[in-house]
């Protein structure tokens, strides 16, 4: 139990370091420093929305691991992510003639302009 607490520590602190550089943004993101934070890559830089829970608990003897915790949450809910839909590259030559016809259309009812 000892050995699988400090890899969950050792992974968490990966996360941690992750997060703060994406937070940042300099330099190398150190995504394969841990198991956890290669498989969270996606999630975290990537492509996608994500989202994250916090869990923290009332009780008095919690007090410093609930701030630790929030802290964290805090780190994390600063990633800006600019998710983009994929599209196979023919819808996405579809959807560019789409709105350069769109386009002409405004330009031919302002007199061609």
């Amino acid at each position: 139990e000892l050995r699988q607490g400090c890899n969950i520590n050792l992974s968490l602190s990966a996360l941690g370091t992750v997060i703060d550089k994406l937070v940042k943004g300099n330099g190398h993101v150190p995504y394969r420093s841990s198991p956890l934070t290669m498989l969270l890559k996606d999630s975290l830089g990537g492509n996608s929305k994500t989202v994250m829970f916090a869990n923290i608990g009332p009780a008095d003897i919690n007090t410093a691991e609930t701030i630790s915790t929030l802290r964290f949450a805090d780190r994390a809910k600063q990633i800006e992510n600019k998710p983009v839909k994929n599209l196979d590259p023919k819808d996405q030559h579809i959807a560019d003639l789409k709105a350069q016809v769109e386009d002409l259309k405004k330009r031919l009812a302002r007199g061609g302009r």
